[in-house]
């Protein structure tokens, strides 16, 4: 596999993955027209906002600086960071990848351990590491950073739901509830609604357990950055401390999400109007 073209390569990656021969030729399903993306549109507007402190920068441009999580101090390096200036309890990231996330308690965490990997995660180079034509990381510059630490709502059964909504065209397609990620992650999908009444593949046992219903501003805040992007996925958090963005993705799953079932990969890549994509984004 790794002798064949990128796209050749993607196309045999989606087909064993999805479930169906992929084809980005003539892509039609929501997989297929989010992998054509990576091939075939370029916006340094998706480029700036995928550095994950360059997001929180854009996010108050437009307004939306009430749904940033607070950001303590960021670094060119690890070896810079200042422990003292931070309080007990604190989370690290990296701007550049996926993953580097590090839960700190002062008294608790080894740090020795936290900068070690954060030293290895500051060398990668994701789309490179990856090989999944995720362009919008090619040119991130690596820091790292520190923000403020959310705590799991009573409300929610102890958790901090994870909450992403597809849009497309300026419109919600779908949106669906993570929970229980640490342990056991559980994924309910919603329709453009976002409500009970919308829901179209549960795995929670009880309605109930969406946080999702009680919060309108996901909606408005949602179609806010819609209207700004022909494509994006908005993904919240919700904590004790309230809702807020954790980043906007532009490749979710890197086009590799298997649907169940398989037609509603197809279903959904109808909201995805590829021609779209010969205009500038403002």
């Amino acid at each position: 596999m790794d002798r064949l073209d990128p796209i050749a390569r993607a196309n045999r990656i989606g087909t064993l993955v999805c479930g169906y021969p992929f084809d980005l030729e003539h892509p039609r399903s929501f997989n297929e027209k989010i992998s054509w993306l990576k091939f075939h549109y370029r916006n340094p507007l998706w480029e700036r906002v995928a550095d994950k402190l360059e997001c929180k920068k854009y996010l108050e441009e437009i307004g939306l600086g009430k749904f940033v999580v607070p950001v303590y101090g960021a670094w060119d390096s690890v070896d810079e960071i200042d422990l003292d200036s931070l309080p007990d309890e604190f989370v690290l990231k990296a701007t550049h990848d996926c993953g580097s996330v590090y839960l700190c308690k002062k008294g608790e965490t080894d740090f020795g351990k936290v900068f070690a990997s954060l030293r290895k995660s500051m060398e990668r180079r994701y789309s490179e590491e990856q090989r999944n034509g995720e362009w919008v990381y090619d040119n991130i510059v690596p820091r790292v950073y520190a923000e403020r630490l959310l705590h799991p709502h009573p409300m929610y059964c102890g958790d901090i739901p994870d909450v992403k909504v597809q849009t497309a065209g300026g419109d919600i397609v779908f949106g669906y509830v993570g929970s229980g990620r640490a342990v056991d992650l559980r994924v309910n999908m919603l329709g453009k609604e976002l409500n009970p009444n919308s829901m179209l593949y549960a795995h929670l046992a009880e309605k109930g357990a969406w946080p999702i219903l009680l919060e309108k501003d996901i909606l408005r805040v949602t179609n806010d950055i819609a209207s700004r992007f022909f494509e994006v996925r908005v993904d919240f958090l919700l904590a004790q401390e309230g809702l807020f963005i954790s980043e906007l993705t532009f490749f979710s799953f890197s086009g590799c999400a298997p649907f169940v079932p398989v037609e509603a990969d197809f279903r959904f890549g109808e909201e995805i109007d590829l021609s779209l994509f010969g205009r500038v984004e403002q």
